[in-house]
């Protein structure tokens, strides 16, 4: 009898467990978990709320992820994307980081060099398979003139790749390790 009640409460401990990960996984923010928000821009005085955030690639034991997070962007000047921004040196440990490849905010359209890696994960088949990376997709915001784009590409983060569309006033950021 003892035994059942030892069964009965690892299970639901497990059950809880389980719980509080799942939704703790599915409002993950970027914004905050990273600290971007206060280096993303040469201000900082602006709103950002998060409107999508998927996981493409859910749970793994080997620390890969493939992460799509949309926010609405209140409250920003243009002005603010001049100059050595995003500080993706306050964000990352740089002097762990070997290879890497970084871009401050550039207009788009992206070049059409080959071999830039850091922005064929915004054109991956696996955001497709949800609805508003497949809207991202659709809206090919690299392509058109008027928007912003910055990446990091670096062992051991792998891509980070940013895209600020401020006729929507939406920011993009597409991880991938």
């Amino acid at each position: 009898m003892r035994t059942k009640w030892i069964y009965i409460i690892v299970a639901l401990l497990i059950a809880g467990i389980t719980v509080v990960l799942y939704f703790s996984l599915k409002n993950d923010d970027v914004l905050i978990r990273k600290d971007f928000k206060r280096n993303l821009f040469s201000s900082s005085d602006f709103n950002a709320s998060l409107n999508c955030y998927k996981d493409l690639i859910g749970l793994s034991t080997d620390g890969a992820f493939f992460d799509f997070y949309q926010y609405e962007i209140d409250g920003l000047q243009e002005s603010s994307l001049k100059g050595n921004f995003p500080k993706f040196e306050n964000v990352f440990e740089s002097n762990n980081l070997t290879n890497t490849k970084l871009s401050y905010w550039k207009q788009t359209p992206i070049p059409k060099e080959k071999g830039l890696y850091h922005f064929d994960i915004a054109y991956s088949s696996n955001l497709s398979k949800s609805d508003c990376p497949r809207e991202f997709q659709r809206k090919d915001p690299l392509s058109q003139a008027g928007n912003y784009y910055s990446y990091i590409s670096a062992y051991p983060i792998g891509v980070c790749l940013l895209i600020y569309c401020p006729s929507e006033k939406a920011l993009y950021i597409i991880s991938k390790k």
